[in-house]
């Protein structure tokens, strides 16, 4: 049994094919992740903290790459949902800042490389309320090349 057992309790998965450089969110179903405005499908949660009072979160991010090395780097982080948008058959929202801790990143995977990094702990949000992870990469990536990223929440 593991020293300091940890359990998983948000994942979220996005493939990016040589995507210009920008800020995303995961989007529903494992696709690619999307931008802010439109009618995109993002994977949004609820966290409660009462539920898991006197834990700490991290963050994991892994990274599975094709046969041509990723030129960004790709940088996830934990951030809530403040506000909800949108007009005609359109939903979106506004963000805060980074929850303090959660920000993780992996640098210019190379290719056919599968790597993995686990963040520090770090306090839970001080509210409950929807939470959506953030994806930014850092260039646009080579052509070609094609990052699939998993993300993952733990509670420990």
């Amino acid at each position: 049994m593991p020293r300091n057992p940890s359990r998983t309790i948000v994942e979220r998965g996005s493939l990016l094919s040589a995507l210009a450089a920008g800020t995303r969110y995961p989007a529903l179903m494992n696709a690619a992740p999307v931008s802010l405005g439109g009618n995109n499908a993002f994977s949004s949660f609820y966290l409660e903290p009462d539920d898991y009072i006197g834990t700490k979160l991290r963050m994991r991010l892994s990274t599975l790459s094709n046969d041509v090395a990723s030129t960004s780097d790709y940088t996830v982080s934990l951030h809530q949902i403040l506000t909800v948008t949108g007009g005609a058959a359109v939903v979106g929202f506004t963000v805060g800042p980074a929850i303090a801790g959660s920000t993780i990143t992996i640098t210019q995977p190379g290719a056919n490389t599968a790597l993995h990094t686990e963040g520090e702990e770090f306090s839970w949000p001080s509210v409950s309320g929807w939470f959506v992870f953030r994806i930014v990469n850092s260039v646009t990536g080579a052509a070609s090349s094609s990052v699939q990223l998993l993300i993952q929440l733990e509670v420990r």
